[in-house]
C-alpha cells in the first residue's frame, strides 16, 4: 500500500480518473468518487480536493487521515470495504462494492444471512475497539438518510463510511452501551425486512443509554 504524501499530481489523477460522481462536493463533507484505479479496476475516491485550501488542508487532512486509521485497525474484517491506497493526504481510495444501499431495498430483497454477517461484522470491528456510530439511526426510530450499509451483489452485507466511528478509549459501560447502539441496526433490519414487531435483545439497555442516545438524536 503506498504512503501518503503531497503529491502534486495526485489530484489531478484523481479527477481525471473520475467515472462518476457518487457525492458531489458538499461544504461539510468529502467528495465521493467512482474511479478507474492503476490497475483500471473501479475503486472509490473519498477525498477533499474540492473543498477550500484551508479546509481541506487541516478538517480534511486530519478526517482522511483518522478514517485511514479505522480501515487498517479493520483490515481483514469481512463486510467492510478494503482500503486500497492513501495516496495523498486529502485523499483515500477503496475497493469499490457494486451493490445496492439497503435503505432503498423493498420487501424480500435482503436476504435472512444479512442479519448473521452484520452481526458478525460488528462484533469483530468491537473487539477491535472501534464503533461505526452511523448506521442510520435517527430521533424518530426508522432508518436515517445515511444508512451506509449496502447490499452487494455477491451477497455480502458491507458497512460504509467509517468517518464518525469512535477509536478512543472509553469506559467499558459506556463502551457496551455504544456498542449496544451499533446494534439497533440489526433491530432496524429485522423490523424492517423480516416481520420482527416485539421486543428485541439489542434493545435491552439501561435507561441512562437511551436517555443518551436520544439527546444525540441517534435512537
Amino acid at each position: 500500500m503506498s504512503r501518503a504524501w503531497p503529491d502534486p499530481s495526485v489530484p489531478e489523477k484523481i479527477r481525471k480518473n473520475t467515472v462518476r460522481l457518487l457525492r458531489p462536493f458538499r461544504p461539510d463533507g468529502a467528495t465521493l468518487r467512482l474511479i478507474r484505479w492503476e490497475d483500471e479496476s473501479l475503486a472509490v475516491s473519498k477525498d477533499f480536493l474540492d473543498s477550500p485550501p484551508l479546509y481541506r488542508r487541516t478538517v480534511g487532512r486530519f478526517l482522511i487521515r483518522r478514517e485511514v486509521g479505522a480501515y487498517r485497525r479493520l483490515s481483514g474484517v469481512p463486510g467492510l470495504p478494503r482500503l486500497l491506497a492513501h495516496p495523498h493526504p486529502e485523499v483515500l481510495v477503496l475497493e469499490h462494492i457494486p451493490g445496492t444501499e439497503v435503505r432503498l431495498l423493498g420487501p424480500g430483497e435482503l436476504p435472512p444471512e444479512a442479519l448473521s454477517q452484520l452481526r458478525q461484522t460488528l462484533e469483530e470491528m468491537h473487539r477491535a475497539g472501534i464503533l461505526h456510530m452511523d448506521l442510520g439511526h435517527d430521533s424518530n426510530g426508522d432508518f436515517g438518510r445515511d444508512t451506509n450499509m449496502i447490499w452487494a451483489e455477491h451477497g455480502q452485507l458491507y458497512l460504509i463510511d467509517l468517518a464518525g466511528a469512535l477509536m478512543i478509549p472509553l469506559p467499558p459501560p459506556l463502551f457496551r452501551a455504544l456498542a449496544r447502539h451499533d446494534l439497533l441496526a440489526l433491530t432496524k433490519l429485522r423490523r424492517r425486512f423480516f416481520g420482527g414487531t416485539g421486543p428485541e435483545p439489542e434493545e435491552d439497555l439501561p435507561p441512562w443509554a437511551w436517555r443518551l442516545f436520544r439527546f444525540l438524536r441517534k435512537v
